[in-house]
């Protein structure tokens, strides 16, 4: 065979690959629509499958694969411990990471992983892609106010659960009261070097959310929140408690008196439509 035959073949073979990858990604698109029109009437199922062929007919049609990894996450339920719900979650992971292989700083699905970890109660890991959405978008107030939730998560569970050690049940009750015993103190000591911090980060992630958002309700409550996990860290210094709980106290009404101003004007505003 000549050279120019040979030339002339390779030139035909090229051709049709091309031809053939553009039919690929005319169809890809096709699929991607598809797979939309069936997520905006929430049959979550076959718009999965739509854009599951649409990121195989073209693998680098990255809206494919984040409507795909927002499918998924629209069924996946956070809090829910079961097997299929969290294989789901997981299904949505994968596909976020496949994203971030091809775009190493796509805000979404840094944002959409960080969900799915929380709501399957994986606070550390969660926190970590939080950080890194901060890291990407520092005005957003929204991963500032949740690492603050996960730090009052972190730090309430242990507290709790060493207080029913000790047998103090009463919520309202302090964790080191007038003459406890030393073993008491001894254990909200140890505590409160855990704690603490933890507590400390929060309120600063919750400050800079609140910062970021004006009147941000869901912030200012969990700063009540954190306030009164410090006042119980004080272990018997009273002064220290009631200082923190006064301030636990004002972010409480704050957040209560701003709640009932925004449901108001939420109701005016749906009354005059």
């Amino acid at each position: 065979m000549s050279s120019a035959n040979r030339w002339g073949i390779l030139g035909l073979l090229a051709a049709a690959m091309l031809l053939a990858t553009g039919c690929n990604r005319l169809k890809a698109r096709d699929q991607l629509n598809k797979g939309v029109r069936a997520y905006k009437s929430a049959q979550f199922s076959v718009a999965a499958e739509h854009f599951k062929d649409a990121v195989r007919l073209d693998p680098s049609l990255i809206t494919a694969r984040l409507y795909l990894a927002i499918t998924y996450q629209n069924q996946f339920v956070a809090g829910n411990p079961s097997p299929d719900n969290l294989r789901i979650g997981q299904q949505s992971v994968d596909v976020y990471n496949s994203i971030l292989k091809m775009q190493p700083n796509n805000a979404n699905a840094i944002a959409g992983i960080a969900s799915i970890y929380y709501g399957m109660g994986k606070f550390e890991t969660a926190r970590k892609y939080y950080q890194e959405q901060i890291q990407r978008d520092p005005n957003d107030p929204v991963p500032y106010y949740t690492i603050g939730v996960i730090d009052w998560n972190e730090s309430y569970r242990p507290r709790i659960t060493t207080r029913l050690k000790y047998g103090i049940t009463n919520p309202q009750a302090p964790f080191v009261a007038r003459r406890a015993p030393r073993i008491i103190v001894r254990a909200c000591k140890n505590l409160a070097a855990t704690n603490l911090p933890i507590v400390n980060d929060g309120l600063q992630m919750l400050h800079k959310a609140m910062e970021l958002r004006q009147n941000y309700v869901n912030a200012m409550t969990y700063v009540n929140l954190l306030y009164r996990e410090k006042a119980d860290m004080e272990c018997g210094n009273q002064a220290a408690a009631r200082q923190d709980t006064a301030k636990a106290n004002k972010w409480y009404n704050l957040a209560q008196k701003l709640s009932i101003e925004q449901a108001r004007a939420a109701s005016r505003a749906s009354a005059s439509r």
